[in-house]
C-alpha cells in the first residue's frame, strides 16, 4: 500500500502525520509482539486498539493483522470480550480461559 492509499483509506492528509505515525507504530509493535510470540504484549495492543477505536469498522489497523493477533491469543488460551463495553475495567476485554 502506498502512503497516498493509506491516507485515503483512513481519511487522513499529510497534516495528520502524527496520527499516521501513531497508527504505523501501533501496527509495528503489534507485529513485533506476534513475531516474538509475546501473548501479553499482543493482548495489551488488542485492548488498546479496542479502547481507541470502539467500532471495529473504524479501526485503522490492518484487519488481517488484527485477526491474526486474535487467532494467536485464542490459540494461547485467551478469550475475547471485544463486543462488550468494559470501559471501567479495560483488562476484561481479553481474559484467560481456564
Amino acid at each position: 500500500m502506498t502512503a497516498e492509499q493509506f491516507l485515503n483509506k483512513n481519511d487522513l492528509t499529510m497534516n495528520d502525520r502524527d496520527k499516521v505515525n501513531f497508527i504505523v507504530i501501533m501496527e509495528m509493535k503489534l507485529r513485533k509482539h506476534l513475531i516474538s510470540q509475546n501473548d501479553v504484549g499482543v493482548r495489551e495492543y488488542i485492548i488498546a486498539i479496542r479502547v481507541f477505536w470502539p467500532l471495529i469498522s473504524e479501526n485503522p489497523i490492518s484487519m488481517k493483522l488484527f485477526k491474526k493477533a486474535l487467532s494467536f491469543l485464542e490459540s494461547r488460551g485467551w478469550f475475547m470480550h471485544l463486543d462488550e463495553d468494559h470501559s471501567n475495567r479495560i483488562n476484561r476485554y481479553v481474559t484467560r480461559t481456564h
